[in-house]
């Protein structure tokens, strides 16, 4: 873990933002390319590969990078979302949280059994019909048809993807990643920014211009994805065979500038450094920045 001065932050965005942002995203591509590396190499007898993190962690785009170098070395990778095991709305009692609302990050939430068999099919490469969940509607729709080749990988992304409640003996033929923010920021009166609410930072620009929803709905879920996590996702992080920061420093000018409107309601550490943070631009990112999938103008889709 890294602790980032703001004051430091500010500087380097002065004096050379695009410099600055580039050698950030240098670092992250890095450690994809390491990981991908590593799976190429263990291919035959781990080819699933799980990919797990907490919200705003910056798995999807994580996923995507790793599956498009795998692919540039003609390793073809197929990738599929826990999400879409989801169970629909009317499929009994459902777990809720401590307030009493749909508790989305239980793994208890997820549809065992189907992903079970439906991975046994994958492993198999036997065809499989796919789920794919409208969250819209909450309910299970169907989805593509799937079947995997000999030598092909599978790379299955989730917040789920390390409890072996879940993934059952499928741990045993994959390469497991953890994918966080693993630094902090600190603000010129020694208030750190700590690893969540720097995650928090990411999911309230992204929940503000892709889902709908305001900075007080995002703050309402926030105190029970944080259980969540707390109880279902970090306990098996130690877990994974590889880890990635994914915090890009140069990011806090970006989703501040996004969230200068609404500072003052935010909770207070995150008021002091929208206000204090020197605002860019996104376009000072790349196109397969996980920026991007924050905030748009990626070359993924989500």
């Amino acid at each position: 873990m890294q602790q980032w001065k703001l004051s430091e932050i500010n500087e380097a965005l002065e004096r050379d933002a695009a410099g600055f942002a580039a050698a950030a995203e240098q670092r992250y591509t890095d450690q994809v390319m390491a990981i991908a590396m590593q799976i190429r190499d263990v291919r035959e007898e781990r080819p699933f590969i799980l990919l797990s993190g907490p919200s705003g962690s910056g798995k999807t785009t994580t996923a995507l990078r790793i599956e498009s170098l795998l692919d540039d070395w003609d390793l073809e990778t197929i990738t599929i979302s826990l999400d879409n095991y989801f169970l629909p709305h009317d499929a009994g009692a459902l777990p809720v949280d401590e307030e009493g609302k749909p508790d989305f990050e239980s793994p208890d939430r997820l549809d065992i059994p189907l992903l079970q068999h439906d991975l046994q099919k994958i492993h198999e490469c036997k065809p499989v019909d796919l789920p794919r969940f409208d969250f819209s509607t909450q309910t299970r729709v169907k989805g593509d048809r799937l079947e995997r080749k000999p030598g092909e990988l599978l790379l299955i992304e989730g917040i789920h993807t390390l409890n072996p409640h879940v993934m059952g003996k499928y741990l045993d033929v994959a390469t497991d990643v953890y994918v966080s923010v693993e630094d902090e920021v600190v603000l010129e009166d020694e208030t750190v920014v700590s690893r969540g609410k720097l995650r928090l930072l990411r999911r309230l620009v992204r929940d503000r211009l892709f889902r709908g929803s305001d900075v007080e709905k995002t703050l309402e879920r926030y105190l029970s994805v944080g259980r969540g996590e707390k109880r279902n996702i970090l306990p098996y992080a130690a877990n994974a065979m590889e880890r990635v920061n994914t915090f890009l420093p140069y990011e806090v000018g970006v989703f501040g500038g996004l969230l200068a409107d609404v500072a003052d309601q935010l909770p207070e550490e995150l008021t002091a450094l929208v206000k204090a943070v020197r605002p860019v631009e996104a376009q000072i990112s790349p196109v397969n920045s996980l920026v991007r999938e924050i905030c748009g103008g990626s070359i993924y889709s989500y």
